[in-house]
Order: structure tokens, then sequence, then C-alpha cells
């Protein structure tokens, strides 16, 4: 009955922040990594050189390469996603589902961030009190912003992440020794690859 309740509620928080998405994007980033993401399944490559506006595409590396400081792992995370609307239509009416699909890709990894950081408070928490600091944090904090408001940005996904990681260090006593220390390193590095600011978790 508990795990009917909980997919009812997940189900339900997708379609209404689904519907409440913005679809202006109001992102801070340029649209940095949709490009990265739409040049993966479009070209094959993180070169987003055929992505970025025509004025700025002049600016190029000795590789030929455009310059960016921004980690790309979040875009390699999004195409899945990405590609399963370029399988759906035409080039012509692409661009309209690629957005679509960034914003199910960005909810989809909140409610996992919101249902695994409540997992992880079940741990020394009672329900109660779990539930109702997921709730500070969806109100509280810019979370439902960069959900909703800003689903282009990096956040949501190195949030993901981050508890996920969380998570696997308190499920290190399941593991050797050495291959818990194998196994949390090639995630901390992977999650590093989605946003660099995650090396801090492996540092604290």
């Amino acid at each position: 009955m508990k795990r009917a309740a909980l997919a009812a509620t997940l189900a339900v928080s997708s379609l209404l922040l689904f519907i409440l998405a913005d679809p202006g994007f109001h992102s801070v980033e340029k649209r940095i990594y949709s490009q990265y993401t739409v040049s993966l399944v479009e070209d094959f490559d993180l070169n987003v050189v055929n992505q970025v506006p025509g004025h700025e595409a002049w600016l190029l590396t000795r590789t030929l390469n455009y310059p960016d400081v921004h980690s790309n792992g979040t875009s390699v995370l999004w195409a899945p996603f990405f590609l399963a609307a370029k399988a759906m239509d035409t080039p012509e009416v692409r661009a309209p589902l690629y957005r679509t699909a960034q914003v199910i890709a960005n909810v989809f990894r909140g409610l996992m961030a919101a249902l695994l950081i409540w997992l992880l408070l079940r741990r020394f928490y009672s329900t109660g009190v779990s539930a109702l600091t997921v709730l500070i944090l969806l109100v509280g904090t810019p979370f439902f912003w960069h959900l909703v408001y800003q689903p282009e940005n990096a956040d949501i996904t190195s949030l993901f992440w981050a508890v996920a990681l969380l998570h696997l260090y308190c499920e290190r006593a399941r593991f050797k020794p050495v291959a818990f220390a194998f196994i949390f390193g090639v995630a901390l590095f992977a999650g590093v690859a989605v946003k660099f600011d995650l090396i801090f978790n492996g540092l604290l």
C-alpha cells in the first residue's frame, strides 16, 4: 500500500511539474548544456560550434572547438531523453521536442533526487520529519526554481548525483573496503564530469 501511494505521489508530482515547467527556459548559461546534448545526438561530438549562435561561432580554439568552461557530463546524462525526442520527428520540428525532452529529464531527476533525499533521511528520522524536510527543501531553497523555471541548468542533475553518492556511501558496509573504494571513486569522478563542484563530496 505504501509503495502504491508513493508511486501515485510521484506520478501526480511529475504531471504537475511538467505542466508548470516554463518552456521559456530562463537559463543563465546561454543554453550551453542543451547545446552540448544536441551536439552529442546530432553530430556525435561535444563541440557546440554548430549549435551556438552564428555571431559566436567564429570563436574557436586551435583544435577548432568552441571554448567553454562548463562541465558537459550533465549533457551526456540528458542524451537518452534527447535521443528519444530525435527519434520521434523530423529535424524541422525537433527543437520543440528537444525542449520537451529537457523538461522531462529535469523533472525526472529532480523527483528522483527528492525521493533519494527522503530515503536518506528515513535512515535517521521518522517518516513525518523526513517528509517535512523534503517539503522545506522544495519551497525554501532554489530547488523548485531550477526544477520548473530553469530546467536547462545543471543543478538538479548534480544534486541527484550528489545524493546518490551519499546513498552509496551509506551502503559501504555491503562492500569489501577495496571494492567500495574503487566503486565510490569511479562514481565520484563520474560526478565530477557532471559538475566539477561534486569533487567536494569526496573531500568531505
